[in-house]
């Protein structure tokens, strides 16, 4: 969806005041080649490159007819390693949004200060075959270690008054600065993330100017279960004031969002839709309970609805209805007036990615607001309207832990509209979300091989890939999903008497976990070795992640949904033989916060009258953001998970 297509507000009602004015950065050159301070490297080192200078400016300006919107970036970088060379040898920039290039150059400056420049006819033109972006292309020829590129790029642009700027990814900037110039009357607020230094608003002339020192920003790397994207350093920026107009009052709040969105949403709220009317009854719903009715009108939607993201679609309700297509909105609208209808309240939500930014409460840009959620406050759980694998019990992963915009309907002198209120997404408990595997194993010595009987149970976000799949594949497709899952206990397993229950996505009766059951013949899990067999039981619980890290930690450990795994494993050690290694099953890796166990891998084993061990495995995860200072905990539970794949029972003649 596109973020700002719930505005129905005109941008031109809100920043009329004209005044024309030259732009600011419209004459701007580089510098000469001796001037620019290179950085001194060792030969050892493994930094492909250096920033140099990261500098970016942007301005608001009043045209004969509208406001006018420039970019500016100048990028100044050292080549290091030989990666460096493949990573900068050509240069993409995006030009998706741009009406016209004032200015776009560039050039290689070689250890010895030998020049070459690319002008924009040398330049190459490039549109994605996937998504349609278009980019321009700067093919530096002859680059060396120790080369510096650079290049300047000055459009004019199609314009948002809403604005996020990056500054940090993997390589070390030396150099960064930004600004924003506005019209007087064009008053704007920003905000600095992760390091982001603090901003001066000043005046040039006519102008607001925003801007900030020169910075340096260090080097943030891609880290196993991290946010990379949410931890970079970057500036928020929105226009909050045109004073010409409305003075001191504040444009473009979440109370005109609310307004515009639940207008949106649930108009006409007059005279509801036949063929909504004729839904709730084919449904049945009239003495359903609260429950019972949004999982029907979900299922119903969600099976009966294609949503399109990237295609304009009508939202008209009888054209939805008639059609069996909708936009992200569309199915948001027809799904909350149903529900309504039926008697079941809504509140709508509007929220981002949590791995794409953190809604931040104190700050308010539509930035963030780029899906939809319906919330039933009578059930306190979520519907996803746009994402046909996740049901009532489950929010996309996405957005849980993250704030909302939440809208409700209010009342005054006899007119409903949208009051919102910005409010946390609640994160489910471990206990929403659990894998429980039950094994029964027995020998056959003879052949050098084991037999299984397995039994495996998902529910919450661990059944979201499985179950939707198989409830929606043709019978090739669902039969390969679930040989695939179970020869991850070995690949050399021969199946059979598999049987899936509680595959029915649209049984709204039926809320117990997917289960799968079958049979397995195994030869890689027993190996003889002269007269002892090694019974690889730590494979049974199927490949674990390992997690090692060199460089220090950076960020925080986030995972995506707190959860947890019960695995039971029986067997009984062959007539003849004793068992050695039994003591390796017995671990027990726990990370405690505040005197409470947050996360933890514990494995023990007992042993009956009759002679059966009982290896019992529990993993947990129960948040789904760990401070840094916890990384070392959080990194032997993990480990100990892998470690225990390691685990051999060893068979020995008595």
């Amino acid at each position: 969806m596109n973020k700002y297509v719930f505005l129905a507000a005109c941008f031109l009602s809100a920043i009329q005041g004209w005044a024309q004015s030259s732009p600011e950065k419209k004459y701007y050159d580089w510098a000469k080649p001796e001037t620019i301070e290179r950085v001194k490297v060792n030969d050892t080192t493994d930094r492909p490159a250096d920033v140099l200078m990261d500098e970016r400016a942007i301005e608001y300006k009043y045209g004969t007819q509208d406001l006018e919107y420039y970019s500016f970036r100048h990028m100044v970088v050292q080549i290091n390693t030989d990666r460096g060379l493949e990573r900068f040898n050509k240069l993409y920039i995006g030009v998706d949004d741009v009406i016209d290039i004032l200015l776009i150059k560039a050039r290689s400056i070689s250890p010895k200060g030998v020049v070459k420049e690319i002008n924009e006819g040398q330049m190459k033109d490039q549109t994605d075959e996937v998504d349609g972006s278009k980019s321009k292309i700067f093919a530096f020829e002859g680059l060396e270690i120790g080369s510096i590129i650079e290049y300047i790029v000055y459009t004019k642009n199609y314009y948002e008054v809403f604005g996020r700027m990056i500054f940090q990814n993997d390589l070390p900037v030396h150099k960064a600065r930004f600004e924003l110039y506005s019209p007087d009357n064009l008053q704007f607020k920003l905000k600095g993330y992760n390091s982001f230094p603090s901003v001066k608003d000043t005046t040039i002339g006519d102008k607001n100017h925003y801007t900030t020192d020169y910075f340096a920003v260090a080097p943030l790397f891609e880290e196993k279960y991290s946010n990379f994207r949410a931890n970079v350093c970057r500036v928020e920026y929105k226009l909050a004031y045109n004073t010409s107009t409305k003075g001191k009052v504040p444009i473009y709040t979440y109370a005109e969002v609310a307004k515009n969105v639940y207008n949106r949403i649930y108009s006409p709220a007059d005279k509801p839709a036949k063929g909504l009317e004729k839904i709730i009854s084919n449904l049945k719903l009239k003495d359903a309970p609260l429950e019972k009715k949004a999982r029907l009108i979900e299922n119903y939607f969600k099976s009966n609805i294609s949503v399109k993201t990237n295609q304009r679609v009508s939202e008209e309700i009888d054209d939805i209805l008639k059609n069996k297509l909708a936009s992200e909105s569309g199915i948001t609208k027809v799904m909350a007036q149903t529900l309504e209808l039926a008697g079941v309240k809504t509140e709508l939500v509007i929220t981002t990615d949590r791995y794409r930014v953190r809604f931040d409460n104190d700050f308010e840009t539509y930035n963030f607001l780029g899906d939809y959620l319906i919330y039933l406050p009578g059930l306190n759980k979520f519907i996803a309207p746009g994402e046909s694998s996740y049901r009532l019990d489950i929010t996309p992963y996405d957005y849980i832990g993250n704030n909302g915009l939440f809208i409700k309907a209010i009342e005054a002198g006899g007119v409903k509209m949208g009051l919102g209120t910005v409010k946390k997404i609640g994160v489910p408990s471990m206990d929403d979300t659990k894998e429980t595997i039950k094994v029964d194993v027995t020998f056959n010595l003879d052949d050098d091989k084991l037999n299984l009987t397995y039994h495996k149970e998902m529910n919450g976000y661990l059944s979201v890939f499985y179950k939707p799949a198989y409830f929606a594949l043709d019978k090739e497709n669902r039969d390969k999903i679930i040989t695939d899952m179970l020869k991850g206990v070995s690949k050399d397993a021969k199946l059979s008497d598999v049987t899936v229950t509680h595959s029915d996505m649209n049984n709204v009766e039926d809320k117990e976990p997917f289960t799968v059951d079958a049979k397995m013949e195994i030869s890689e899990l027993l190996e003889r070795a002269g007269t002892r067999y090694l019974f690889k039981l730590g494979d049974i619980i199927g490949q674990q992640s390992e997690m090692y890290q060199n460089k220090k930690r950076q960020t925080d450990i986030e995972v995506e949904y707190p959860h947890q795994y019960l695995r039971v494993i029986r067997f009984k050690v062959p007539d003849g033989y004793d068992a050695q290694g039994l003591e390796k099953i017995k671990m027990n890796f726990v990370l405690t916060e505040d005197g409470e166990q947050t996360a933890g891998f514990i494995s023990d084993y007992t042993v009956d009258a009759d002679g059966w061990i009982t290896v019992t495995i529990k993993e947990f995860y129960g948040k789904i953001i760990y401070n840094v200072s916890k990384y070392e905990e959080y990194r032997k539970v993990i480990n100990a998970a892998a470690d225990f794949n390691k685990v051999v029972v060893v068979f020995v003649k008595k």
